[in-house]
């Protein structure tokens, strides 16, 4: 992770973060490499992540950088977190993510946030 994660990480890949984003920002995209799910909970406290669809219409990509469905849901996701979301995402909680253990390469990993049928915990 050193050698990947320099100080112009995400300068190089353009997306763009305060101090609260990164960790969400790097558990988004480890996952995303390692196919494996994640999550994150909104300021309103619902749980988005992996499973959701609402960016499946948008091309997806080998590489994290170049998948635009993945992008779009970590942007959005970057958007609806905050320090406020921290503690709910990181005191063990893993609400609906044991639902799929490892995601398939190009498999859909969208957050749907307009879309209330994605809720776990609500």
């Amino acid at each position: 992770m050193e050698k990947t994660v320099t100080e112009d990480f995400f300068i190089r890949y353009d997306i763009p973060v305060d101090c609260a984003d990164v960790p969400y920002a790097l558990r988004w995209i480890y996952a995303r490499i390692a196919h494996l799910p994640a999550a994150a909970t909104n300021e309103d406290g619902r749980l988005f992540g992996h499973w959701s669809t609402a960016w499946g219409h948008l091309p997806a990509s080998q590489d994290w950088f170049r998948d635009q469905r993945f992008r779009r849901a970590l942007l959005s996701m970057l958007e609806e977190t905050s320090t406020k979301t921290i503690p709910a995402d990181t005191r063990g909680n893993t609400g609906g993510m044991h639902r799929t253990s490892t995601l398939a390469s190009g498999e859909a990993f969208v957050a749907d946030l307009e879309n209330n049928s994605d809720e776990i915990n609500g």
